[in-house]
C-alpha cells in the first residue's frame, strides 16, 4: 500500500506543476505593423492613446487585428485596453418656443393680413418666426416691426419673403430669421408678392431650365388669393454643443466617379479608410438642384455587392440674392474600407462631386499603466479569422468612471513589424486550451497508472514465490 501512496503522491505533484506553468508569451508574428507608444508612464494610473486614421487602417473590424503589449525582459506581454470615445461636451438645448398672446388682426382685400403679438416675458429674445400655412404655390412678402409702448413701431425685417415653390420643386419655405431685438410686441404684415419676387420666380425656372433640361414656362402674373394662416410661432435661438473636442473631419479620397446611363445614376466611390463617421458632406459647383442619395458600403455576405445603410436627399439653390443648400447626410455611426455613393440624376445632366468629407466621432484606447512600462500597439494582419480579445477590464471601466485622472500617451511613427511573417504560425490554442490540457492529462495519468500497476503486480508476485 505504501508504494500505492507513494505513485498517487507523484501523480499529485505533476498535476499541481502543470497547472502552475507560466503563461504564453506574446507572439508578434502574425502582425505586419508596430507603433512604439512615447514615454513611460510616471507611476500607475489610466493610460489614454488618441486613436488615428493609421491605426482604423490596420486594426481590422472592432479592432480585432489590435494588441497592445508592454516590453518585458527580451519578451512582451499582452496587456488589456478597452476603446471609448472621447467625452462629450454636456448636451446643447435646441430652440425653445416663446408663448404670445394676439393683440390685434386684421385683413386687406388684396390678400394681405396684419397682426399684431406679444410675446411672454421670462425667455431669451426671438431669433425665428414661423407661419404655418396649408396653401402651396405661393409667393409673399413679410414686415415685421416692433414697438416698445404700442404708438411707435420700427421696422425690423423689411424684405422677408415666405414662399411654396411647389410647381417648380419640392420646395418650400415659411419660417424667417429675426435680427435681435429687446422688445416683447410684433407687428407682422403679410401681403402678395411684389414684382422683385416675380423676378426670383422668372430666375428660378431658367435655372431649373439650364441645369435639367426640362423647359418650365415663365409665370407673368402671381394669383391674388386670400392667404389662410394657421398660427403663427416665435422661437428662441438654440444653443449648439461644442463638437470641436471630440468629433474630426477629414476628406475622403475619390477612388472613382462615373455616370450609370442605365440606372439614370451617377456613382462615386471613395477610400473610408475605416475610420467612425456618422456624417458625410458633398462638394460640388452645380447649382439649382435637388437629388436622392444612397449611402452604400461592401456586403460582407455577399462578394462584390454592396449594402445601403442610407437614403437621403441634397440640394443647393442659387436665384440671385437667393442661396439655400443642404449637402451632408447623417446615419448610425459606421466603419468601412469603402464606401459607395449612388446619386439619382433621373434626366438630369449628371452632378460633378468635387470632394467627399466625413465626419466622425473621436475615439480612445485605455489601459492601465504601469510605472516605467514600455508599451507598444501591434496592427494588421492577413489572418482574416482573428477575434478580439477578451480582457478582464473592470478595473479600466471603474477607473473612467469614476473619473480617475489619465495619462495622454502618443504613438511614433508606424513600422513594419520585424518579427512578421506571413507563414501561419504554430496553432498554439492547442496547449492554451483548458479541456485539451485536461485530456492530455488524463491521458498521462492513466497511462501511468497502468504502469505502476503492472509494476505493483510484479512486486507483489515476485513476494509470493518468496
Amino acid at each position: 500500500m505504501n508504494i500505492r501512496h507513494l505513485c498517487f503522491a507523484i501523480i499529485a505533484m505533476g498535476l499541481v506543476r502543470i497547472e502552475a506553468q507560466d503563461p504564453v508569451r506574446f507572439e508578434s508574428q502574425p502582425y505586419q505593423y508596430q507603433r512604439e507608444i512615447v514615454g513611460t508612464p510616471d507611476g500607475e494610473g489610466l493610460g489614454s492613446l488618441l486613436l488615428d486614421p493609421e491605426i482604423y487602417r490596420h486594426s481590422g473590424p472592432s479592432h480585432s487585428k489590435l494588441r497592445l503589449v508592454k516590453r518585458d525582459g527580451e519578451n512582451f506581454v499582452e496587456l488589456p485596453w478597452v476603446v471609448e470615445s472621447v467625452e462629450k461636451d454636456p448636451a446643447g438645448e435646441g430652440e425653445q418656443r416663446i408663448p404670445h398672446t394676439i393683440e390685434s388682426f386684421e385683413e386687406a382685400g388684396d390678400g394681405s393680413i396684419e397682426l399684431t403679438v406679444v410675446l411672454a416675458e421670462g425667455l431669451t429674445p426671438p431669433a425665428r418666426m414661423e407661419i404655418l400655412t396649408p396653401l402651396k404655390d405661393f409667393e409673399k412678402s413679410v414686415t415685421v416691426s416692433t414697438s416698445t409702448d404700442g404708438i411707435t413701431w420700427s421696422p425690423l425685417v423689411s424684405d422677408g419673403l415666405i414662399f411654396d415653390y411647389e410647381r417648380f420643386l419640392d420646395f418650400r419655405r415659411t419660417s424667417l430669421d429675426l435680427p435681435e431685438s429687446k422688445s416683447r410686441r410684433f407687428r407682422v404684415r403679410i401681403s402678395s408678392a411684389t414684382d422683385q419676387q416675380r423676378s426670383l420666380v422668372k430666375e428660378l425656372s431658367r435655372s431649373l431650365s439650364d441645369s435639367s433640361g426640362v423647359t418650365i414656362s415663365e409665370s407673368e402674373v402671381v394669383e391674388t388669393r386670400i392667404f389662410r394662416m394657421d398660427e403663427i410661432r416665435f422661437f428662441t435661438a438654440s444653443k449648439k454643443r461644442d463638437r470641436s473636442g471630440h468629433e474630426e473631419t477629414s476628406e475622403l479620397k475619390i477612388l472613382e466617379q462615373k455616370p450609370n446611363p442605365e440606372s439614370r445614376t451617377t456613382e462615386i466611390l471613395v477610400d473610408g479608410g475605416g475610420i467612425p463617421i456618422h456624417e458625410i458632406t458633398l462638394t460640388t459647383a452645380d447649382r439649382n438642384f435637388r437629388r436622392e442619395v444612397s449611402v452604400q458600403i461592401p456586403n460582407k455576405s455577399t462578394p462584390g455587392g454592396w449594402e445601403t445603410i442610407h437614403r437621403g436627399r441634397v440640394h443647393c439653390y442659387r436665384v440671385g440674392d437667393f442661396h439655400d443648400e443642404s449637402l451632408s447626410f447623417r446615419f448610425n455611426e459606421v466603419r468601412s474600407d469603402h464606401y459607395r455613393i449612388v446619386i439619382e440624376n433621373l434626366d438630369s445632366p449628371p452632378l460633378t462631386i468635387q470632394s467627399v468629407t466625413a465626419t466622425g466621432d473621436l475615439y480612445e484606447l485605455l489601459f492601465l499603466a504601469g510605472e516605467g512600462d514600455q508599451c507598444s500597439i501591434f496592427v494588421g494582419s492577413p489572418v482574416e479569422s482573428m477575434t478580439t480579445p477578451q480582457f478582464d477590464t473592470a478595473a479600466i471601466i471603474a477607473a473612467k468612471n469614476q473619473k480617475v485622472k489619465r495619462e495622454r500617451f502618443t504613438f511614433g511613427p508606424l513600422t513594419g513589424n520585424p518579427g512578421f511573417s506571413a507563414a501561419p504560425p504554430p496553432d498554439q490554442r492547442l496547449f492554451e486550451s483548458k479541456g485539451l490540457l485536461w485530456v492530455a492529462i488524463a491521458s498521462v495519468v492513466a497511462l501511468l497508472i497502468f504502469v505502476l500497476y503492472r509494476a505493483l503486480q510484479r512486486v507483489e508476485a515476485i513476494e509470493e514465490e518468496n
